[in-house]
């Protein structure tokens, strides 16, 4: 048995799930897999609520089992809190797409806002990171992308085209889920794992309708 199959139950699935539906607990998830373990002060910086709101949530998803006991560093006067990500909760990935698929409508429609909003932060963090990179690490960046390690690009695609390559892309992850887990595991252990982040929207769900297009103009 694998250290991840031997952690992850069905009260961690449940309690990610539940917290995935909350746009700010999402958004400290989110900021704690790129940073690894951060105070509520830090947070606050990148998440518009008040601090106090913030604490509560963030006590939540302690209690949840979703955030470890805090880390306490004195530094002169004062003593500072970090927290961070319980790891068996990332390896859940598989686990929590199968509780996904049984949510009801309301639970979807919580979740689909909670991870759209917070797919912003996210992509404030990455920003921000290339805003503040020397000459140097633009340069690399550059080379990356012209080595084809990295694709940042949008599509319009007809519903034949479209289905075939999400269908595609399900199939390649999920193979490869499996072929490198061990590698995997380790990378999303120790923050040194890369990002792919897919966001297939369906015309058949998200397009505006012609009154829409109308009342825009």
């Amino acid at each position: 048995m694998t250290r991840r199959s031997s952690q992850i139950t069905s009260g961690i699935v449940n309690s990610l799930f539940r917290a995935m539906q909350n746009p700010t607990k999402l958004s400290i998830i989110l900021l704690l897999l790129e940073h690894g373990k951060m105070t509520v002060t830090q947070m606050a910086k990148y998440i518009d609520v008040s601090r106090a709101n913030l604490y509560h949530f963030v006590q939540e998803l302690q209690s949840e089992r979703i955030l470890t006991e805090p880390e306490s560093i004195v530094r002169g006067n004062y003593v500072e809190k970090y927290y961070r990500l319980n790891f068996p909760m990332i390896y859940a990935g598989s686990e929590l797409q199968a509780r996904i698929m049984e949510a009801n409508p309301e639970e979807l429609r919580s979740l689909m806002s909670s991870f759209l909003l917070s797919l912003s932060l996210q992509f404030r963090l990455y920003a921000e990171q290339v805003s503040k990179a020397s000459t140097e690490e633009l340069v690399n960046l550059l080379d990356i992308i012209k080595n084809k390690k990295m694709i940042v690009t949008f599509y319009l695609l007809s519903d034949e085209k479209y289905e075939y390559i999400v269908s595609e892309a399900i199939k390649i992850l999920e193979h490869s889920n499996e072929r490198f887990r061990d590698a995997a595991e380790r990378a999303i252990t120790d923050l040194s794992a890369s990002k792919l982040i897919l966001a297939a929207l369906p015309n058949k769900f998200f397009k505006k309708t012609k009154k829409d297009n109308i009342g825009s103009q």
